[in-house]
């Protein structure tokens, strides 16, 4: 009786749970894709448009989809390019202009394509870069892209060590170069990328610990030296950057293991330090940051995403255990959108979703009715008024308990 009484009452607080789930948290794309046969596997970048338009590329699928406020999907660009010859191969982020207009790179394509919102594809950027023969100009291996205030759009091209410009009325600039800020502070392997709203850029090297700042009017220079910093701060390869509205940068840093915030006046702490009570958190992927300094970073090796609060420490945002029905679908979270409403996107890469997150808390573990803690309570006392189980003969293995298979 005991034991029944228990699952009786495990089932109606999981299911109390599951519906707290429910509410928070919304899979709004998922291995089907368009349900017409054009699947989304491993979701990566994120963006959206000024009508509430959600795109999402699958990296591994060579697409792009769009999630309408109605829940509508489209696929707006697929492996075959631009139809004529010019394919998509292993796209890995997504921006969105002003205008609509949808930006996505091939990493191994090497090449940018523009989807206007009524689905015409062109090609706008390849690896012959602006055509020029100067060294430093080609394209190869595009990681990033971001759209600035004056519908310009950036890349980031991490084999060729540089960062395009893509204006709106395509014309293409090279900003930097492998030679940085020619001082003597090289640009290795450009990888995390942001453009702020008064239009400078910034960008970091997978393979350095500077963060350089390109000017609107063009002039490039060192914002900041992990090397220099003081206190001295880790920085091994640059992952993602965001911004608040005060203006402060934060970096997720693959190889470091944290996110590093870096203030306007160059100063520079541990958003997210690498390990907690001695447990490393995993590598931080994307990162997001609100208008007043709330910072989110999806983690791989812990399967999550956290968050942290000015004023407060890190903690747990979104775990597999969050989702909807208990499933355990959140390996390798990649993607990260923060919506003006506070809602936050989420990709889960291994699992081919993406997930809504409404802003608040995690929900607790329901709080049991005092009839629920009394039963409980008896539970306990009568497992423990039970004789222990008799030991296995020698020479007879013990039968081990089923497990259940993995989700």
């Amino acid at each position: 009786m005991h034991r029944l009484a228990l699952s009786t009452l495990t089932l109606v607080m999981l299911a109390a749970t599951s519906a707290a789930a429910e509410e928070r948290v919304v899979e709004i794309i998922g291995p089907g894709g368009d349900g017409k046969g054009n699947q989304l596997r491993v979701p990566r970048g994120l963006a959206r448009d000024t009508k509430g338009n959600l795109f999402v590329v699958g990296a591994q699928s060579d697409n792009v989809f769009r999630v309408s406020p109605d829940g509508g999907i489209t696929q707006m660009i697929d492996g075959s390019g631009d139809g004529q010859g010019h394919e998509l191969k292993d796209p890995r982020e997504i921006t969105v202009d002003a205008v609509g207009n949808l930006y996505v790179a091939g990493e191994t394509s090497s090449n940018v394509f523009r989807v206007t919102p009524a689905g015409e594809i062109t090609l706008v950027l390849d690896t012959m870069g602006d055509g020029t023969e100067k060294l430093g100009h080609r394209v190869v291996r595009p990681t990033h892209l971001v759209a600035g205030p004056d519908r310009s759009v950036y890349v980031s091209s991490q084999n060729s060590h540089n960062v395009y410009r893509i204006k709106p009325d395509g014309q293409l600039e090279v900003l930097i170069t492998r030679e940085g800020d020619g001082q003597g502070n090289e640009l290795d392997r450009p990888n995390a990328l942001l453009a702020d709203p008064e239009g400078n850029v910034f960008v970091a090297g997978a393979r350095s610990t500077i963060v350089f700042r390109i000017a609107p009017g063009g002039e490039v220079s060192v914002y900041f030296d992990a090397k220099k910093a003081r206190p001295r701060v880790d920085l091994r390869f640059a992952n993602d950057l965001a911004r608040d509205a005060a203006g402060n940068l934060y970096l997720s840093a693959n190889n470091s293991g944290n996110v590093l915030g870096i203030a306007p006046d160059g100063s520079a702490a541990e958003t997210f330090p690498a390990k907690r009570e001695g447990r490393f958190l995993g590598a931080p992927l994307s990162v997001e940051a609100s208008p007043k300094g709330v910072v989110y970073v999806a983690r791989m090796a812990s399967s999550g995403v956290w968050r942290r609060q000015p004023g407060k420490q890190p903690e747990l945002f979104l775990g597999p255990e969050d989702l909807p029905g208990g499933e355990k679908g959140l390996r390798i979270p990649r993607g990260l959108l923060l919506d003006p409403k506070g809602f936050l996107y989420v990709s889960s890469g291994m699992d081919n979703r993406v997930f809504r997150v409404a802003p608040g808390a995690r929900p607790a573990d329901p709080v049991p009715t005092p009839e629920q803690a009394q039963e409980q309570k008896d539970v306990r006392a009568g497992e423990q008024a039970e004789p222990a189980p008799q030991q296995a003969e020698p020479g007879v293995e013990a039968a081990e308990a089923e497990t259940p298979p993995d989700a």
